[in-house]
């Protein structure tokens, strides 16, 4: 058991950092409110010193150093989920043009998968083209072929999307935020067979 007036920090290499999807140093701060670890601020850089400076800048300058490799791997964890249930539950409609531009007038109503880069780690998002509209229903990091294949696997049981694979010119590598996106790329598109799609 820990007091809560403690604070801890602690540091890692080799942790992918989820706003430039580089692998950096993670750095947390955290304290223990009985057995429960509670956050207090995490930071990514180039260094491990840089990591130090960027908590000492955040105000965080008595602490004690963890030599225990489970404790920040746990924050990290954590970190990690709670930004994989954000993205999934991230639901939103793209510019109301969309629709109308390429790449996304020249495909049918249905579910798409598209992915940031060609290399992982990547961003993968799962779109519903209606008529009028294009919609990002759920989004997701991932490292591995694995963590794409759990994505596709949870659309499919939230949303019955039966997925399969269509020309590989459909890649969409790129997609910004204001509904344009950028020539496709050669990777895979996966959609699903068209039913009722509204």
């Amino acid at each position: 058991m820990f007091t809560s007036s403690q604070l801890y920090f602690g540091s890692e290499p080799c942790c992918l950092d989820i706003f430039t999807l580089r692998y950096r140093w993670f750095g947390a701060v955290w304290k223990y409110e009985g057995n429960h670890q509670t956050v207090l601020g995490f930071w990514f850089g180039d260094s491990q010193r840089d990591i130090v400076k960027q908590a000492h800048d955040a105000g965080w300058s008595s602490f004690i150093d963890s030599n225990d490799p489970e404790a920040i791997r746990s924050v990290y964890e954590h970190i990690r989920n709670r930004q994989s249930e954000q993205d999934w539950g991230q639901r939103s409609r793209l510019a109301l043009y969309t629709a109308f531009i390429k790449p996304w007038k020249d495909v049918p109503p249905g579910w798409y998968v598209i992915r940031s880069d060609r290399r992982f780690p990547f961003y993968v998002a799962a779109i519903r083209k209606t008529k009028f509209f294009v919609w990002l229903e759920h989004a997701s990091v991932c490292e591995t072929q694995r963590d794409v294949d759990i994505l596709l696997e949870r659309v499919n049981r939230e949303h019955g999307v039966k997925w399969q694979v269509v020309s590989r010119n459909m890649m969409i590598s790129c997609l910004r935020s204001q509904g344009k996106s950028s020539s496709a790329g050669d990777g895979q598109c996966r959609r699903r067979t068209r039913r009722n799609d509204a």
